[in-house]
C-alpha cells in the first residue's frame, strides 16, 4: 500500500487527498492516523464520475472505518469515535450532493446501533457514560 502526495496538488489522488485532509504521511483521517492507501483512492476515482462523488466513498470509507472502534474512556473520550463517523457521514453526503451523479453513487450505510458495556463501570445501566 502506497502513499504519495504533491503540494501543491498535481493528481487527482492529490486532489482526493486535499477533500479529506489525509495530506500527511502517518498522520491520516483513518484509525490510529494511517493514511488511505493510493490504491484505495485509486478505486474510488474509478468508481465515480467526478471528483465530489469520489471525496464521498472516500468519507464513507473512513465512517466505516471508524464505527467499529471500542468506545470507552472518561468524557469526551467516550464520544470520540462517535463524533468521527457523524462528521465523516456528513461529509460524504455534503460531498455526494455536489457530485454530477449524485443520485447514482451508493453511500455506504453506516449504523451505529446500541453499544454493548464495555468496562467494569456502567453495569450495562441504560444513560451511563459507556454505553448507549
Amino acid at each position: 500500500m502506497s502513499f504519495s502526495f504533491n503540494d501543491p496538488p498535481v493528481t487527482a489522488i492529490d486532489r482526493l487527498r486535499v477533500n479529506i485532509g489525509d495530506v500527511n504521511y502517518e498522520d491520516g483521517q483513518a484509525p490510529d492516523r494511517q493514511n488511505l492507501s493510493d490504491e484505495t483512492l485509486g478505486y474510488f476515482l474509478e468508481q465515480a464520475s467526478d471528483l465530489n462523488g469520489a471525496t464521498a466513498l472516500a468519507f464513507d470509507h473512513l465512517a466505516a472505518l471508524w464505527v467499529p472502534r471500542p468506545i470507552f474512556g472518561p468524557g469526551d473520550l467516550a464520544t470520540y469515535h462517535d463524533r468521527q463517523v457523524t462528521y465523516f457521514r456528513r461529509m460524504a453526503e455534503e460531498y455526494r450532493s455536489k457530485s454530477i451523479d449524485a443520485t447514482t453513487i451508493p453511500g455506504v450505510v453506516v449504523g451505529v446501533g446500541s453499544f454493548a458495556k464495555v468496562d467494569g463501570f456502567s453495569r450495562g445501566k441504560a444513560g451511563g457514560e459507556y454505553t448507549r
